[in-house]
């Protein structure tokens, strides 16, 4: 009898952790899936008062590839993976390759606070820990997250990386993998700027 309830619980267990998982997956886009263009404003521009909407085609019109990232503050392995694909970025900023930080900074507002005062100065703090560097563009209410399919069930699955050239995506990763990651990155962006 034992058994068969740790058998029981063991396969309820399975089944939630594994169903997160999936679903996570299963809408996150696949390489050769078409792209999903999503208007978001661009964080730093906001700052100065110029709210500019930016999507993923706009980027693609004046840049060969596309590398996008979506990240939030408390996120240990983005704090990890965005200095590692910066660095990467030196080697290939000038052939038309462009980064593109998505940031899925999840906001609960409290207390007649607003977006502005509790999530900017979150967000502003993070790029300056980070020495975050180009675009950041701004997904505090979840939208490319929820579309991308990595916020599911409250939870948001990041780091969630994408590699976009053309029309389409090329690479798409979910989680951090340290120089493994970086290697497969590496390898497609060497075949996309011959």
């Amino acid at each position: 009898m034992k058994t068969k309830i740790m058998a029981l619980i063991a396969t309820v267990a399975l089944a939630a952790f594994g169903g997160l998982g999936a679903a996570a997956e299963t809408n996150f886009p696949k390489a050769k899936d078409k792209i999903r263009n999503i208007y978001l404003v661009d964080f730093k521009l906001s700052l100065e008062g110029q709210y500019k909407y930016v999507s993923l085609k706009d980027l693609l019109k004046n840049n060969k590839v596309v590398i996008g990232s979506f990240f939030y503050s408390t996120c240990v392995n983005c704090e990890k993976e965005i200095p590692a694909v910066q660095k990467l970025m030196e080697t290939y900023k000038d052939k038309g390759v462009a980064l593109v930080l998505i940031c899925s900074e999840p906001v609960k507002v409290s207390d007649g606070e607003s977006w502005a005062s509790e999530g900017i100065t979150r967000v502003k703090n993070i790029i300056a820990k980070w020495n975050i560097e180009g675009t950041v563009l701004d997904d505090h209410n979840l939208v490319a997250a929820k579309n991308y399919g990595i916020y599911t069930g409250g939870v948001l699955h990041a780091p969630a990386l994408f590699i976009a050239s053309g029309d389409s995506y090329v690479y798409t990763h979910s989680g951090w993998e340290g120089d493994k990651s970086i290697a497969e990155i590496e390898a497609v962006l060497k075949q996309l700027v011959k």
